[in-house]
This record gives C-alpha cells, structure tokens and sequence, in this order.
C-alpha cells in the first residue's frame, strides 16, 4: 500500500477461533505481525478448549482472547461473538492454519472497502507446499484459486433466481478460511448459527440486499488440507443444500 493512501490508517479487527493450534497457529501470528498495516489492526481470538499453547501465543502478540466450551463452538455462532467484542468497522475473518502469503494481505483486503457498496470481500488460498498433487490442483482450480480479481452483485433479484443451483452456489462464493466483512452490515446481517456454510449463506443475503462481494487474489494466504474425494463432494452436496 502507498503510503499516502487513506486506508494505510483505517483501523481494522482481525478474529479468529481456535483449538489447539500450536505451531502452525504461531505461523499465522508471525505472518500478521508482519503486516504492513498489523499497528492499525487489534485481534481477538475465540478459543474453545485449546490444551496447548494457542492461548498463550494469542496474548502475547496483544489479542483479546475469549475462551468458551468445546461444545458451545458453532462456525456462525462463534463468529458472530467474536465479531460483537470488535472495536471497528471492518473486519477481518481468519482460521487457525491459515498463513499470511506476504505482508500485502491485510492491505489488499482493506482496499476493497473504498467502495460503500462493499460488504465483503475474500482472499485468494495458495495449496501448502506439503500438500498432494490432487489437493493442489483442486485447490488451483477452484474459485478461491484465481489469479483475476472479480465483484459480484446483484442487478436483479428475477435473475439470480432463474440461476441453476450450481451457478448459485458459483455466484455466491465467499470463503472464511480468509475474508473482511463490514460489521455494519453484519449488524443487519449476521451470520447466524450454522454448522457448516455460513460464509456462504451470508455472502447470498447481502448480495439479495444489493450489496457487493468481492474476490481478491492479491490479498492470498497459504492454506490446503489433504482430503478424500469423498469428503469434498459431501462439502460440495452441503453448500448446495444450503443455498
């Protein structure tokens, strides 16, 4: 980010729910303490049950961390009470593993909040370099991916529902493994308790709202996990089911 731009100060929350995170948790911490805008930012962390050292490395890079039950985690839920102990406008949506690509991440995702209309906007996910052929290339493949940015909205609500499930699910794609929102317009919107998808089910209603959603490439983390085929088409099967 150039340093006359006015988002270089816009102050910013970064969330993220943990369990046992241990080293590669430490990674992430590292990556975003490296950011170029990491002094404007404040971080909380929603830890339900670590028995590790999570905690510990939350707090001494200068989070807020709130611990809850093992069994009161809800991937929607949780967020949401994250989001509500936040301090500002934007912010950021992260997981435990998912490592900051360079020291542009944090600033490409604010950039993208210089249009009103913005809701919230996703980063690009880049395979482990451990990761297996297959997960590399469907990782590659898949829409969080991309090497192009895009922005999406929708024009006419007729439209999206003459879609094709499929083209739905294509259309409405936002992904929490590493986005931004606007907390204002989660107030109106928030995501709700949800096993699985809230992402998603989110990004649908604020583009029904007539709100934007936004892919940004480069704002990119480093994020795969070695799964069977099997569990991607049932991951695949529930997205649909939820939209």
């Amino acid at each position: 980010m150039n340093a006359s731009d006015p988002l270089q100060s816009q102050r910013f929350s970064i969330v993220i729910p943990t369990k046992n995170g241990g080293s590669l948790f430490a990674s992430v911490i590292d990556g975003l303490r490296r950011q170029s805008v990491w002094g404007n930012s404040e971080l909380v962390v929603v830890d339900s049950g670590s028995t590790d050292e999570t905690p510990d490395i939350a707090r001494r890079a200068g989070a807020r961390v709130i611990e809850i039950p093992q069994n009161e985690f809800n991937h929607g839920a949780t967020r949401d009470y994250g989001i509500s102990l936040t301090s500002h406008d934007i912010v950021v949506l992260m997981v435990q593993d998912a490592v900051p690509y360079d020291a542009n991440l944090l600033g490409a995702l604010l950039q993208s909040f210089s249009d009103p209309e913005t809701a919230g906007v996703y980063a690009r996910q880049i395979p482990r370099p451990d990761a297996d052929m297959l997960t590399k290339r469907n990782l590659d493949n898949w829409l969080t991916g991309r090497l192009v940015p895009e922005q999406k909205q929708i024009k006419s609500l007729q439209w999206y529902e003459a879609l094709s499930p499929m083209e739905k699910y294509y259309f409405c794609n936002f992904d929490n493994v590493c986005s931004a929102i606007r907390k204002s317009v989660w107030q109106q919107h928030a995501f709700g308790r949800i096993n699985f998808g809230e992402d998603i089910n989110w990004s649908e209603r604020v583009l029904k709202a007539g709100l934007k959603i936004v892919y940004q490439p480069e704002a990119a983390v480093i994020h795969s996990h070695d799964r069977p085929v099997s569990y991607e088409y049932k991951r695949t099967y529930v997205c649909h089911r939820n939209l």
